[in-house]
């Protein structure tokens, strides 16, 4: 009855990872870090931190397809993920997690309608269907979160990251089509890596990093807890690309606003410092766009 297909699985793992890091990181934006591109270096250093154990899956992967030119698509991938991030860390600097969110879910209307014009790709009326329920509703989480005087900031600032979420999906889905997917993931991360340490090849980075690095010390373990839900948000999302159609796989992922809802909300009752009060405003509505969501994610998947 419930026979979901793997793609579909790995692509409602993405947005729940993506919520606790999406909460996570808007409590650093706001208590760790003077200066929201910070959290793009920190990202890139805790990725640094982890890369050792990631790169012993080389033991056991497969290198087929791996040529000079999809190293240079990896790098490209890499690299307007990193710029997609720093729209997205300052939009936490001005927005709640909630908002950021639900502005997120620009990203599957631009898959859409450019997999439409620009590969001829089309899909069932039923993916069609489910789609535009779940984009409304996750959209209309925007309209009943809070009335942000940054709205308009935040809406800019994601319009530009969703249109780079886009070329990166397009990308590695191309990416994946022509070789396995481990090494590309692998190529990928330390693309991230790199172009996350930018800002520190001028002094002014460096300067304002050493001002942070008392607090980011003392937070490690915590940003390095972030990172590890980052990656498997990030692996979950590219081997779901590699398992099905990437409008579907972003589609699927705009129930992130449903997932950082109900994480926050429960981090909220639990612990009282990582959640937003906020989110208990408008519950019976938000819970609602919840439920439409689902019905959302179960028309695309039949």
């Amino acid at each position: 009855m419930f026979d979901f297909p793997v793609w579909l699985i790995l692509a409602l793992a993405s947005p729940l990872c993506w919520a606790i890091v999406h909460i996570l990181d808007s409590y650093c934006v706001k208590n760790v870090f003077t200066q929201p591109w910070v959290g793009t270096a920190t990202s890139s250093l805790t990725m640094l931190a982890l890369l050792p154990f990631w790169c012993l899956g080389f033991l056991f992967a497969d290198l087929k397809g791996v040529t000079p030119d999809i190293v240079v698509e990896c790098v490209l991938a890499g690299a307007v993920f990193v710029i997609s991030q720093a729209t997205y860390f300052q939009a936490l600097a001005k927005s709640e997690p909630g908002i950021v969110a639900a502005y997120w879910n620009l990203l599957p209307v631009i898959l859409l309608v450019s997999s439409f014009f620009w590969t001829g790709q089309r899909l069932s009326s039923e993916s069609y269907l489910g789609s535009l329920i779940l984009v409304g509703s996750s959209v209309t989480f925007c309209l009943v979160d809070t009335n942000s005087s940054y709205r308009w900031t935040t809406f800019c600032l994601m319009f530009v990251g969703s249109w780079l979420q886009a070329i990166y999906f397009w990308l590695i889905e191309h990416i994946f089509r022509q070789c396995a997917v481990f090494p590309a993931f692998i190529t990928i991360m330390v693309s991230m890596i790199v172009f996350g340490f930018i800002p520190l090849l001028f002094r002014p980075g460096r300067k304002e990093m050493s001002l942070n690095w008392p607090r980011i010390k003392s937070a490690l373990v915590f940003l390095i807890l972030i990172e590890v839900a980052n990656l498997l948000a990030v692996a979950s999302s590219q081997y779901a690309v590699e398992a099905g159609p990437a409008p579907l796989v972003a589609t699927v992922e705009a129930s992130l606003p449903a997932f950082t809802l109900g994480l926050s909300v429960l981090l909220y009752l639990s612990f009282g410092k990582f959640g937003d009060p906020k989110s208990f405003e408008h519950i019976s509505t938000k819970l609602s766009l919840t439920l439409l969501m689902l019905i959302g994610i179960w028309l695309i998947s039949r």
